[in-house]
């Protein structure tokens, strides 16, 4: 695992103080919107014509696109077209980017482009199922490093990632980063989280700077999380301690290395579990979207009762289980 160095490029307060203060006024209302939840902005009428043309739109566009990003997705229609068709139907994508056609086709590119770096070859293309490009990770996944927890009030899909616990034995960086793309690829299958979004919850209450700063991890999830997948992350809540403990020393040095989209969506929480839930709730989150890790609502069995679930809804004679009703973990 890379070592942290005190020495290392990172973001001070005047920079970020900067930075935030060359946005448009657009782009503070958005900002805002996001970390909220709110919602201003009209949804379009997904008609027929509406969509055959987006989707026409969509196909000039992706062959706009230089050929070294999209050689996985090329690679990935000549191995598996209907896999492509079905997990990453370009609809997906422009629901995501509101439409516009250029944007999704970068996406749908980067989710190609990420998916086989994260699943290499061998498991690329197979199913984004337990059973098939996850099936050396099950247990992965069953330990709860990272969940889906029920959608907050606002509707946006809710990830839960415990960063505390995502280190050797339990699971090496690409397990990890493998289990964040299949839960996110879940939640992106909802309709209206692709279109509203979804927020990270982070838990870094005990991060040591020698067992859980990586750079190369937080730079790939970042990539990952923001360029690549059909619904964009609309919040990063960091879960500490200790508002003086290293994680001073690490969010500078993170805020560098991640994207800037990523980085004006961070939020800190500190304090004890109760201090915690009491400053996420203008964010629109409740004890229902915690984690039993931080004193949440969210428990173990939910989580197994929701796995449970979710494997049977990758059964055929399953297929049409909601999956909104999947997320919730009821």
């Amino acid at each position: 695992m890379p070592v942290f160095s005190f020495t290392a490029p990172h973001i001070t307060p005047e920079e970020e103080e900067r930075e935030r203060s060359t946005l448009s006024e657009e782009m503070k209302m958005e900002l805002h919107d996001d970390l909220y939840g709110h919602r201003h902005d009209l949804e379009l009428l997904e008609t027929d014509q509406l969509v055959g043309g987006k989707l026409a739109e969509f196909e000039r566009e992706l062959s706009q696109i230089p050929a070294p990003l999209l050689k996985d997705y090329k690679e990935a229609m000549e191995r598996a077209p209907e896999l492509v068709q079905t997990e990453s139907n370009p609809l997906k994508f422009l629901r995501c980017e509101k439409y516009d056609a250029a944007k999704a086709a970068r996406r749908m590119s980067m989710y190609w482009k990420t998916r086989r770096k994260c699943f290499g070859d061998d498991r690329a293309f197979l199913p984004m199922k337990l059973h098939g490009a996850m099936k050396d990770d099950i247990c992965v996944v069953e330990s709860a490093i990272v969940s889906i927890l029920p959608n907050d009030m606002n509707g946006r899909g809710v990830l839960f990632f415990d960063r505390i616990r995502a280190i050797p034995p339990m699971a090496d960086r690409d397990a990890v980063l493998r289990c964040i793309f299949f839960m996110i690829h879940i939640m992106s299958e909802d309709m209206d989280i692709q279109k509203s979004g979804y927020v990270c919850l982070n838990n870094i209450k005990g991060y040591d700077l020698y067992k859980h700063f990586d750079r190369i991890f937080i730079k790939q999830s970042s990539i990952l999380m923001v360029e690549s997948m059909p619904t964009k992350i609309k919040a990063y809540h960091l879960l500490a301690g200790s508002e003086n403990g290293v994680m001073s020393l690490v969010l500078p040095v993170m805020k560098h290395v991640v994207a800037q989209e990523l980085r004006l969506r961070m939020v800190v929480h500190s304090g004890n579990d109760r201090k915690i839930m009491d400053t996420l709730r203008p964010y629109g989150l409740t004890s229902a979207n915690l984690s039993f890790v931080l004193g949440g609502d969210f428990k173990q069995s939910d989580f197994m009762n929701w796995l449970h679930n979710w494997k049977k809804a990758e059964e055929p004679d399953n297929a049409d289980l909601s999956c909104s009703f999947m997320m919730t973990g009821k």
